[in-house]
């Protein structure tokens, strides 16, 4: 019977601790599933698989599709684990059912007399329950209850303990985690009480790009070491993942540090493996398959906003920088597995985005989202494209083209003159912002700033005013009685405000004009307060839109005493109801 009393012996202390015969039940510290094992057992701070309710179990709740998951790994002396385990979606959370067995097959059995006996089995299994559940963007929370039974031939034990985590992301990038596992009483084997491996983990994760994860763990166990291990991920093309980790227990430092796996994701199935060595030992090699398939209840409660952002040409998911403004503000990224950005909670009202990718064309959209309520952006990026900007200078007064030049800066800068008709054509420009400033002799120069898409040609015009003299802008009427602007009006008074602004010692004279036709009506009692209004409607405008110092701009009324045609025609009586400008250095 010695031989049996040493196999009991190796499943209650575990094999190679520095905790030697302090803890039952040494399937508990084993690190399940081939992915986790891979990267040195550092996934607490991650934990978004099936394997979530083993390492901690608020990781659940950063799932959103229900998991199948399979593993089997090889030990030594024929000693096997399997693995088993799944997540279920529902309105409520995630719940994950687990069954473990571990244990080895025919072991021979001797006599003290030396006398061989009848082979039996020795195992470990354990039913495990765990639920996480996301409560708000950057916070999981999750537990687990696990019941244990050991048959060890001649000793049977039971027991049950409870595991604790949770998950907190202060940003998209960054994941920290920490769990509290096998928090129970201890276990009885005959006459002999044998702890749990009671233990705390903590850890982060660091996203790099969507595809490249460092992970660090520390391992605090209730009796022993500190362990450290690291592990790192990096997938390429959305299907395969290479992985390595480094470990400093609970092993015997004398076994091996270092770990190595690799993944492939194929649609929705999974296949995983990992590459344990224990020197002169051996290695041991890890299989899982696994697979995931939408949750009915979480496509019908989905709130919150997801971004998608695709190739324009090939539809392939993007992983891009988003810039958000307004309701919501901040800088993401964009999956580089799907393409995609979800934020369960997201704050109602009016947002813009500004995509951007190396080697895309920036692009630009907004929206307005409500609470409750799922919305979906869906962002084509195109390769840059050229662009160009086209126009004429006109001048303000008469509306006729009149020689200059343009001055540009941006993302390219130069000067362009204009043709004989006054046109101008600046080509062959990145996407982008860029100033122009459009000058002509005896005018002032007027500046404007823009955003020229990818592959877009932009029309700008500019409207120069005179540096000296009265001008009359034959655009700026009126409609009888009234003295609103008309839309038309803008473009020149336009002109006027950015002349203001690029000018500060520049102020202006506006005079405002009726026809002939008297009036008299509860706002206005005569001509004199209508031309009086019609000039206050024009400076109104340029002090609000330009944020022009009220004191620059002197407005005067005159009736009908000065009209610049007779009133003798509908056309000209229009001509009449006007305001002017005089630009006074």
């Amino acid at each position: 019977m010695i031989a049996s009393l040493l196999i009991i012996t190796s499943f209650i202390t575990g094999f190679g601790s520095d905790d030697v015969g302090t803890s039952a039940f040494p399937t508990l510290k084993v690190a399940f599933g081939p992915r986790a094992a891979a990267l040195g057992g550092a996934f607490v701070a991650l934990s978004n698989d099936a394997t979530a309710s083993w390492w901690n179990p608020a990781g659940l709740g950063e799932t959103q599709s229900n998991y199948i998951f399979f593993s089997h790994q090889k030990w030594f002396l024929d000693t096997r684990d399997e693995y088993l385990t799944g997540i279920i979606q529902t309105p409520y959370g995630q719940f994950s059912p687990t069954i473990i067995y571990s244990g080895i097959d025919d072991v021979e059995s001797w006599s003290d007399n030396e006398q061989q006996l009848t082979s039996f089995n020795t195992s470990t299994t354990i039913f495990q329950l765990s639920y996480g559940v996301k409560i708000s963007d950057k916070f999981s929370i999750g537990s687990g209850i696990k019941g244990i039974y050991d048959n060890l031939k001649i000793v049977k034990a039971t027991g049950g303990c409870l595991d604790l985590g949770v998950i907190y992301h202060p940003t998209d990038w960054l994941g920290l985690g920490a769990s509290l596992q096998n928090l129970g009483p201890p276990i009885s084997y005959v006459t002999e009480k044998v702890s749990l491996p009671v233990g705390a983990r903590t850890g982060i994760s660091v996203k790099y790009f969507s595809n490249f994860i460092y992970l660090l763990d520390f391992n605090i166990p209730g009796k022993g070491k500190i362990e450290i291990h690291s592990g790192l991920e990096y997938c390429i093309l959305n299907m395969l993942s290479l992985r390595a980790g480094f470990r400093t227990g609970p092993q015997n430092n004398k076994l091996g540090y270092f770990t190595y796996g690799a993944g492939i994701n194929w649609h929705n199935l999974g296949i995983d493996y990992a590459f344990v060595p224990y020197s002169v030992l051996g290695s041991t090699h890890r299989f899982a398959l696994s697979y995931n398939f939408p949750s009915h209840f979480v496509r019908k409660h989905k709130k919150g906003l997801t971004v998608i952002v695709l190739d324009a040409y090939t539809n392939s998911p993007l992983a891009a920088q988003i810039t958000f403004k307004g309701a919501f503000q901040g800088n993401e990224t964009t999956s580089i597995e799907n393409g995609k950005f979800h934020r369960e909670f997201f704050p109602e009202g009016m947002t813009k985005i500004m995509v951007e990718k190396q080697g895309y064309a920036v692009a630009q959209d907004s929206f307005f989202h409500k609470n409750d309520q799922f919305t979906i952006i869906k962002v084509l990026m195109r390769k840059p494209m050229p662009s160009a900007i086209i126009g004429m200078i006109y001048d303000a007064e008469i509306k006729l083209p009149i020689s200059g030049n343009i001055d540009f800066s941006g993302h390219a800068s130069g000067n362009v003159v204009t043709k004989q008709n006054g046109s101008y054509e600046i080509g062959n420009l990145k996407q982008g912002y860029y100033l122009l400033t459009a000058n002509s002799p005896n005018y002032i120069s007027q500046s404007k700033n823009m955003y020229v898409g990818s592959g877009e040609l932009k029309e700008v015009s500019f409207y120069l005013i005179k540096k000296q003299g009265k001008i009359v802008l034959s655009d700026i009427h009126f409609d009888t009685g009234k003295a609103s602007l008309r839309d038309e009006a803008q473009e020149v008074l336009n002109s006027v405000g950015l002349a203001l602004v690029e000018n500060p010692s520049y102020r202006l004279k506006i005079d405002g004009h009726t026809d002939i036709r008297e009036i008299n009506t509860k706002d206005f009692p005569s001509n004199w307060e209508l031309s009086s209004a019609r000039a206050n409607a024009a400076k109104e405008y340029i002090v609000e839109k330009y944020e022009i110092t009220e004191s620059r701009i002197d407005t005067e009324g005159f009736a009908d005493t000065k009209p610049v045609a007779p009133n003798d025609t509908e056309e000209n009586l229009q001509k009449n109801r006007r305001v002017e400008f005089t630009i006074l250095k």
